[in-house]
């Protein structure tokens, strides 16, 4: 897969798992996943890499290890 495709792909995947972090109150992620046909698996594996992304960035920004909420 090309590099634009992958960026595209990527970008696809963050909305994906922020509008599923953004959804109803009370709407189970599996829920929200069957009701927008999203493999559930996919999104925890997206929201896994956006995740270990984030903290990694962070700590760079940091210089320690922290943790930080990033819904």
């Amino acid at each position: 897969m090309d590099r634009i495709s992958s960026q595209i792909r990527r970008e696809n995947w963050r909305r994906i798992v922020q509008e599923c972090n953004n959804g109803e109150p009370g709407i189970t992620k599996k829920e929200w996943c069957r009701s927008n046909d999203i493999s559930v698996k996919s999104l925890y594996y997206w929201q896994r890499q956006f995740r270990n992304e984030a903290a990694v960035a962070a700590a760079a920004s940091d210089g320690a290890a922290s943790f930080y909420d990033i819904t």
